[in-house]
C-alpha cells in the first residue's frame, strides 16, 4: 500500500504501547515503557530529551533494529513488530532514523555526492546519478 492509496485517517506510523527492558547479568534497565503515538503522513516527529532518556532506543526499535519487549509497530497499515530480517526490507526502503550528530549519519572519509548515491542504490526505482545531482542541487550543493 503506498502513501497515495491508505486513507488520510490511518496513520503512516502508529507505536502502540513499545516497551523495552536491557538485561545483564545483574542489572535491569526499563529503556521504554509504554510509549504510543500515532505519525499522520507529512507529518515530523521530534524526540526531545536528556541523553540516555530513549531517544535512540525508540528510533532502533521502530526501525525494527532493536526487539521490543512489548508493544506494536504498524507502518503504512501493516504490522511489522514480528516480521522477519527479509521481511522487513520492503518496509525499510521506507523508513530512515535522521541523527543529529552528522558523524553517525555520514562517513567524513567520503564525498557526500558518492554517500548519497550509494543510499539511492536500494531503491532502484530512478536514474540515481541523476537523482543525486537533483537532491545535491536542491540543498544548494553543487555536484
Amino acid at each position: 500500500m503506498d502513501a497515495c492509496s491508505r486513507s488520510q485517517s490511518q496513520p503512516l506510523l502508529r507505536v502502540r504501547n513499545l516497551s523495552v527492558v536491557f538485561k545483564q547479568p545483574h542489572l535491569t534497565f526499563l529503556a521504554l515503557q509504554k510509549v504510543s503515538f500515532d505519525l499522520q503522513s507529512g507529518e515530523t516527529l521530534a524526540l526531545v530529551g536528556e541523553s540516555g532518556c530513549g531517544k535512540t532506543t525508540l528510533a532502533r526499535v521502530i526501525l525494527r533494529l532493536i526487539d521490543a519487549d512489548a508493544g506494536a509497530i504498524v507502518f503504512d497499515g501493516q504490522d511489522i513488530t514480528t516480521l522477519s530480517g527479509k521481511q522487513l526490507r520492503p518496509a525499510r526502503k521506507n523508513m530512515q532514523m535522521v541523527f543529529q550528530d552528522p558523524f553517525s549519519s555520514l562517513n567524513p572519509k567520503l564525498l557526500l555526492g558518492t554517500q548519497i548515491f550509494e543510499s539511492l542504490l536500494v531503491h532502484k526505482k530512478f536514474p540515481i546519478q541523476e537523482r543525486a545531482e537533483s537532491l545535491m542541487n536542491d540543498v544548494g550543493l553543487s555536484k
